[in-house]
């Protein structure tokens, strides 16, 4: 599921960046006496069920009578062009099939690029950091949970805020939102660690153990800084150590799934690697509950400092969020190679 996450990734920023399927190269209008060929097939990849709208893209594309997945005839054939159509995906059992049109002039050859996969949907689990009603539950919050490796910790805190009063808790909460809406339009399963941004918690403790739910492909803790106000941008942190729960090929994951969020991170969210932190946007530390007790690939970001001026107008506005969204879901779709 990992394997060629950086050409995965090229696709899926494009994909995050419009919120809708990933991007193909429009060939030249066929002819129409012309039978069809398939040039393109886009997203590749779905769910069991169905129900994936996708793109087609070829040249012959004139008085289309059907769109074949395999031998399973697609839905909702809407026809642009010559060269262009969507369909959506019929149901189907778990593997590659080819995708064929077929008009008043023939059907299109079964070819390489008009393969699609079947198969089942991934699991992620977005962690958005606190709680908007950890500041007035401070006993709760207070309480020592395990956080690994013999260490006990403060079962949450408040988080930081912008010099102007925006909390982290809530820029966390919304850009959750955000990246499980991207994700969700693609066919991935999403879990949240907190059901709303006005209760308290849950433990950082608990948070690991929801990050472990059997079958989760991925795991990913949205938080932002606060640091000094000369400093800025975003890191990755990682840990330093093996997890306590977690295998070597299980710890190799996260150190790709972290990957490829910084490659999306630096290449469309507007903020870049942190200039007062760690090396390069990543930061290496055993002393976080979420990477040290997970037993799925995890990352936990720090999506800039809300100290610092120019990062806090970023997540301050919907349209900073919306970049930083797209971003991280980018990343997870690259990491997966959905």
């Amino acid at each position: 599921m990992v394997r060629g996450w950086s050409a995965a990734l090229a696709l899926s920023l494009t994909v995050a960046a419009v919120g809708g399927g990933a991007p193909v190269a429009v060939p030249k209008t066929g002819t129409a006496t012309g039978a069809p060929t398939v040039t393109a097939v886009s997203p590749r990849h779905g769910k069991l069920d169905g129900g994936t709208r996708i793109k087609v893209v070829g040249t012959g594309f004139s008085h289309v009578q059907q769109v074949r997945f395999g031998t399973a005839p697609g839905r909702r054939v809407h026809v642009v062009s010559r060269s262009v159509l969507y369909v959506t995906t019929p149901a189907h059992v778990a593997g590659r099939v080819h995708v064929r049109v077929a008009s008043a002039a023939g059907t299109s050859p079964a070819r390489f690029a008009d393969r699609y996969r079947y198969a089942p949907a991934p699991q992620v689990v977005l962690d958005p950091g606190h709680n908007g009603g950890n500041a007035s539950h401070p006993a709760q919050v207070n309480r020592l949970v395990y956080a690994g490796y013999g260490r006990y910790k403060a079962c949450n805190t408040t988080g930081t805020a912008t010099n102007g009063g925006y909390p982290e808790h809530r820029f966390n909460w919304r850009v959750a939102l955000l990246v499980r809406r991207l994700l969700v339009a693609r066919g991935i399963k999403v879990l949240f660690t907190r059901s709303s941004d006005t209760g308290v918690g849950p433990c950082v403790n608990r948070r690991a153990a929801i990050e472990s739910t059997r079958g989760t492909d991925a795991a990913v803790a949205i938080h932002a800084d606060g640091a000094p106000s000369n400093g800025h941008g975003f890191h990755v942190n990682e840990d330093s150590r093996l997890p306590e729960g977690a295998t070597r090929a299980t710890r190799q994951k996260s150190t790709i799934l972290g990957r490829a969020i910084h490659y999306a991170l630096v290449h469309g969210s507007g903020l870049v690697p942190a200039t007062y932190v760690g090396n390069n946007g990543y930061n290496y530390r055993d002393d976080l509950a979420g990477l040290n007790l997970s037993t799925a690939p995890t990352s936990f970001l720090e999506l800039g400092n809300m100290r610092n001026a120019h990062d806090a107008r970023l997540q301050s506005s919907p349209s900073g969020r919306h970049r930083i969204a797209h971003a991280i879901a980018a990343g997870i779709l690259g990491y997966l190679g959905w």
